[in-house]
């Protein structure tokens, strides 16, 4: 998705991602690398951790990252309205992992798309 939205005319690639814990450690650090490589801004939050601690898997989704252009923001409702209102015209923001699956926000059940349209009619 990331090199498609390259080759489109956008001002700045913004991101919010999460990685599922208890799976695929390599997988969060090379694609930590890549995001902050190849976006102008990323915003790492919670996915599913299942067993494992949030603090481990950002730990190793920084293991490699050489830039400073992310945040980590634990709560995934603040993480997409974060980069919402940080969002510059002409940019696009991609939200990837959860998709329509229901996240645990704010003693919610929500999913990306419901905490998007909550943050642009706010």
């Amino acid at each position: 998705i990331v090199d498609f939205v390259k080759r489109q005319e956008f001002k700045k690639i913004y991101v919010v991602t999460g990685f599922g814990g208890n799976r695929e450690v390599e997988k969060r650090i090379e694609m930590g690398r890549y995001l902050t490589d190849n976006c102008n801004f990323v915003i790492f939050t919670e996915d599913n951790n299942r067993n494992e601690s949030f603090d481990n898997i950002m730990k190793d989704v920084q293991k490699e990252i050489s830039k400073s252009n992310y945040f980590i923001i634990r709560n995934r409702y603040d993480a997409i309205e974060y980069a919402v209102n940080k969002m510059e015209l002409g940019s696009i923001l991609l939200v990837l992992g959860k998709g329509i699956e229901k996240s645990k926000v704010y003693n919610e059940l929500l999913d990306d798309e419901t905490i998007l349209k909550k943050v642009l009619h706010d």
